[in-house]
């Protein structure tokens, strides 16, 4: 929706005249570049330091007129522009942040984002301009990262649709029939559609704060049983190993959301782990946290990988061998979940190779 600006009023004629006086001193003397009182850390103290000096040069351009024995109203104009043109420089360092504000704010307002203020000196506008950096670089980022993750969900979208699309026109046209094979595959693409959908919407919402879990008290062991289990029965032959040491510690969350986590981290180990390698699952206790860590022997992520393996529709196949072939969601959706305990993930590279997940979950208090 656009707004419209407010129409713009004439200056009356004492701001008119003082705004010409400003252009011609501006003309003889650089006062852009000059901020006298920049090194004040306050407003309060500039203005001050305006008035006080504002009334010392009316008193000695008056002082001088008497001398000079010049006449009253020659005394009081050479004053009044004395005093004039020095409020127009100490001035200037605190009235051109605001204009540099103006002017950024209506370029983020016509969509120019890399748009940034020039701050100089340590006082409230200062600040203020600090401020609003923060919050264009913020924007920046964010509408980055809408273009971003539009493009990954139209791409990721495209590719089931348009293998639906071919095997409906192949059937309409005869190229082949409408046979078991031909319906497995595209029950297959809508499933993966539907799957999308639901992370999406899920996703969203966890985003939004709309989907709180219930908190309840449980212990993290069973949980790693129940999800080994589970991988056993839908893997051919996985290879698990798993280790407590947590003591049968119980901790605080959301029992059904850690099993989503470990489940999804299992299974994107299984995917990459070498054959013959068992998967590591670890659990350890300390004083205020249950620490899970799901280790793999497979290649590893980039460095620079790390953080952002995490981030929505986030692959990274060049580093993980082979390649997943998800939404790109799952991470980030285990991401929201356990930080929903307040929990936390994170991924680090092992010092014996293979990619190591490490999840905490914090004790029940006593």
């Amino acid at each position: 929706m656009n707004v419209a600006s407010p129409p713009k009023r004439p200056l009356p004629l004492p701001q008119r005249a003082f705004e010409w006086a400003a252009a011609v001193f501006d003309r003889i003397i650089p006062l852009r570049r000059l901020r006298p009182l920049q090194r004040l850390p306050s407003i309060k103290l500039k203005l001050t330091a305006v008035i006080l000096a504002a009334i010392a040069v009316t008193i000695a351009a008056s002082t001088v007129a008497y001398w000079l024995d010049l006449k009253p109203r020659f005394a009081v104009a050479a004053s009044v522009i004395v005093a004039l043109a020095l409020v127009q420089v100490l001035a200037r360092g605190i009235t051109s942040p605001l204009r540099a504000m103006t002017a950024a704010t209506e370029a983020l307002a016509a969509n120019d984002l890399t748009y940034r203020v020039p701050v100089h000196g340590h006082d409230e506008l200062a600040t203020l301009g600090y401020a609003f950096n923060n919050m264009a670089e913020r924007i920046e980022a964010l509408e980055t990262e809408r273009n971003e993750v539009l493009a990954n969900i139209s791409h990721d979208l495209r590719t089931p649709v348009a293998v639906m699309q071919a095997s409906i026109e192949n059937m309409i046209d005869g190229v082949s029939n409408t046979g078991r094979s031909e319906l497995t595959v595209m029950l297959a693409q809508t499933k993966r559609l539907g799957t999308m959908v639901s992370q999406l919407t899920e996703l969203a919402k966890l985003e939004a704060g709309l989907a709180p879990s219930a908190l309840e008290t449980f212990a993290v062991h069973g949980v790693l049983v129940e999800v080994v289990a589970e991988a056993e029965q839908r893997q051919p032959k996985p290879q698990i190993k798993l280790v407590s040491h947590d003591d049968g510690v119980m901790v605080r969350g959301s029992a059904t959301n850690l099993h989503r986590v470990l489940a999804n981290v299992v299974d994107n180990g299984l995917r990459h782990n070498q054959e013959n390698q068992p998967l590591e699952l670890t659990s350890t206790a300390s004083n205020s946290v249950v620490t899970v860590e799901v280790r793999d022997h497979g290649h590893g992520v980039a460095p620079a990988d790390l953080e952002r393996m995490f981030d929505r529709f986030r692959r990274l196949e060049s580093s993980r061998s082979p390649a997943s072939g998800g939404s790109g969601l799952g991470l980030a959706i285990a991401t929201r979940l356990i930080h929903e305990m307040a929990g936390t993930i994170r991924a680090s590279n092992h010092p014996k190779g293979g990619l190591a997940v490490t999840i905490t979950v914090p004790i029940a208090p006593a």
